[in-house]
């Protein structure tokens, strides 16, 4: 988490509308991201903060088929 805290500082990062996610069931949360997906991992970090919920995310199928990239994700 530390690393994101620089990330979070560095580029400023607000997560709009997060106070609307229920926390009583579940939901979609959509984001945009740049060339750097970094968005997805500081987005999951405020709504651990915020809410203590552990989201999961959905990626591209290309993902999963590139050695070392589908072990992390």
């Amino acid at each position: 988490m530390p690393w994101f805290d620089l990330l979070e500082k560095y580029f400023r990062y607000e997560a709009v509308g997060i106070d609307h996610i229920p926390k009583d069931r579940g939901s979609i949360v959509v984001m945009n991201h740049g060339v750097i997906p970094y968005h997805g991992f500081l987005l999951c970090k405020k709504v651990i903060e915020r809410h203590g919920i552990f989201p999961r995310g959905l990626g591209a199928g290309f993902l999963f088929s590139v050695p070392g990239l589908r072990e992390f994700f």
